[in-house]
């Protein structure tokens, strides 16, 4: 049976919003205009992602007995956002390879919903924005931790140039694998870990899956 404990959440304050992560729960995000507001919705979230999880046959690690708790708030400088306790533990290679895995997940949902809502006749520009915006994110995430800069040849096709945008990432998370160093990378002012990199992207599919999934028609 799995451990029951709360899960530890992480608060990014950033000037317009508060974002909530759970680095337990990879793919989980929650933000909210205010900090309050935040902590109020965070249930619902928490409870949505789980049974996310659940329903992709991943079930958590740990069993929930009431929620969970804000082990850490800090602020965003500027554009950077913050490097949390959490995000100084160099991942193992089951949390690096379940990040990955619950990524794909999300892509896959994302890939979903645009099939969807282009059989609904709901497929306008918005959609294609979103779509271009994970595959820009996924380039950008893969130049985090330092390397060469990614090549990427122009694809017209918005999901298709999402899914090699992500074969990039997936292939710079191998390289740093294979060089062992997970230390600190500061660039253009940020502080990245792998852990942070990780939870930080995964999350970022996950939140345009849930934005997509809102505009299908009856949602």
């Amino acid at each position: 049976m799995a451990p029951k404990q709360r899960y530890e959440g992480v608060i990014e304050e950033w000037p317009s919003q508060s974002l909530l992560y759970v680095p337990a729960l990879p793919g989980f995000i929650a933000s909210a205009p205010t900090r309050e507001e935040l902590i109020e919705l965070s249930l619902p979230a928490l409870d949505l992602h789980l049974a996310w999880l659940e329903g992709h046959g991943y079930p958590p690690a740990l069993e929930d007995e009431g929620g969970l708790f804000v082990a850490e708030d800090l602020p965003a400088h500027g554009g950077a956002g913050p490097l949390f306790l959490a995000d100084r533990v160099d991942p193992g290679f089951d949390a690096i390879e379940l990040s990955l895995a619950l990524g794909r997940v999300a892509l896959s949902d994302v890939i979903d919903l645009v099939d969807s809502l282009e059989e609904a006749g709901s497929a306008g520009p918005d959609v294609t924005r979103i779509v271009r915006h994970i595959c820009v994110l996924d380039i950008w995430h893969s130049t985090r931790l330092g390397g060469p800069d990614p090549a990427l040849h122009p694809i017209a096709d918005a999901v298709d140039a999402m899914i090699a945008a992500a074969g990039m990432f997936e292939n710079r998370i191998d390289e740093i694998n294979e060089s062992g160093e997970h230390g600190i990378v500061v660039l253009d002012g940020e502080e990245w870990t792998l852990a942070k990199l990780l939870r930080r992207r995964t999350a970022h599919i996950r939140e345009h899956a849930m934005e997509l999934a809102a505009l299908l028609p009856g949602e």
